[in-house]
């Protein structure tokens, strides 16, 4: 008899468009090819019903996120309390299949203690706590940033005490699996890898002729990002590109102002390539929780990769990045790289240990024995 596994989504899983949604999208495909019966539920606000998702799951169902002031609350997160669904727990107890969490978003019913005895898996993608007190600090416009604070402080009450109500944490990074550890006590922690679209190392060796640095550029903490870098690198040794999708005005005025190159939107393959012949990728990041799905891409596809702190999601990554700490390091560091051709022995080693860590029917399988 097939294994059965009930998965809440925050938000509808296809299409997989951008880096948020790769490991549900292709996590869900992985347990399939791996013989799971699915059960989806999905909170949907604008990407609509999917029939893409039927070819993978035995039943799907909508639920329409509570949006705007009807869903807001000052008792609980904002990503918590526009997605209570009574029918959705009506649907859960149909059955005593086990149920997998995606986010701390999909958790409320865990909170009210509607499922008791049930096995439940919690996907954590960010410690959310935390990925909001820095969403804070990185914000310029006042509501948004009280907004944040409010989601953090919240958060972190609500967090402390539904992480102990679930039966398997799944954290994305080793980072955020010991930083749980640290300051709460649980009975079963498991790093469980994001799930990637590709499962290829394509890595051209050489050399390339600019820096790259690649994202979401309407997110606030991707702006600071590309500040600090342009005020920050000497673009003399290598010209810097930045990337990314819905760039504000002011962004744009910035980077021109700075005479720095800017491709807006560009598609997965301009994107792809941006990043394959770059000489080197860097990554920064003010916010140490999750997994930063540009860097896996930098380092499934592009040359040398520079990362602070910050964005690494692990120790185990150290040998295939260089990490800086400081504008001075990170000058050294791309003065120091600018001339060295990215080799077939890095990239053989860059392969081998990520095929090892993001091979999806691995991962797939580890999840399945859980069940």
């Amino acid at each position: 008899m097939n294994k059965r596994l009930h998965i809440v989504c925050f938000n509808v899983p296809y299409p997989a468009d951008h880096g948020g949604m790769f490991d549900l999208f292709f996590k869900i495909l992985a347990l399939h090819n791996a013989g799971i019966e699915i059960i989806l539920h999905c909170f949907e606000y604008g990407k609509g019903e999917q029939p893409e998702l039927n070819k993978y799951c035995v039943k799907v169902f909508y639920y329409k996120r509570i949006t705007g002031l009807r869903g807001f609350s000052f008792s609980l997160p904002y990503i918590i309390s526009s997605r209570i669904s009574h029918q959705l727990i009506k649907n859960l107890k149909a059955d005593h299949v086990p149920v997998l969490l995606e986010g701390t978003h999909t958790t409320y019913m865990v909170k009210k203690d509607f499922l008791p005895g049930r096995k439940i898996f919690l996907r954590m993608h960010n410690i959310e706590q935390v990925y909001y007190y820095h969403l804070f600090e990185s914000e310029k416009n006042l509501l948004k940033k009280l907004y944040y604070w409010h989601e953090s402080r919240l958060l972190k009450k609500y967090e402390d005490a539904i992480l102990r109500k679930v039966s398997y944490l799944l954290p994305v990074s080793q980072k955020d699996a010991t930083t749980i550890k640290g300051y709460h006590s649980f009975p079963t922690i498991q790093y469980l890898p994001v799930f990637l679209p590709f499962q290829q190392v394509n890595i051209l060796t050489g050399k390339g002729d600019y820096c790259l640095y690649h994202g979401n550029l309407s997110i606030a903490e991707n702006n600071k990002a590309v500040e600090w870098l342009v005020n920050t690198i000497d673009t003399t040794q290598l010209p810097l590109i930045v990337a990314g999708r819905n760039p504000s005005a002011t962004l744009i005025r910035f980077l021109q102002s700075k005479k720095v190159r800017l491709v807006m939107n560009p598609t997965d393959d301009e994107m792809f390539h941006l990043v394959q012949n770059a000489h080197i990728n860097l990554i920064l990041s003010f916010n140490e929780t999750g997994i930063k799905i540009k860097l896996l891409n930098a380092l499934f596809h592009g040359r040398h990769c520079i990362c602070n702190e910050a964005a690494i999601p692990g120790s185990e990554f150290s040998d295939y990045c260089s990490i800086f700490s400081s504008p001075g390091e990170l000058n050294t560091l791309i003065t120091d790289l600018k001339d060295q051709p990215f080799t077939e022995q890095q990239a053989a080693e860059r392969s081998s240990f990520l095929l090892q860590h993001f091979n999806s029917k691995t991962n797939a399988e580890k999840l399945s024995a859980l069940l």
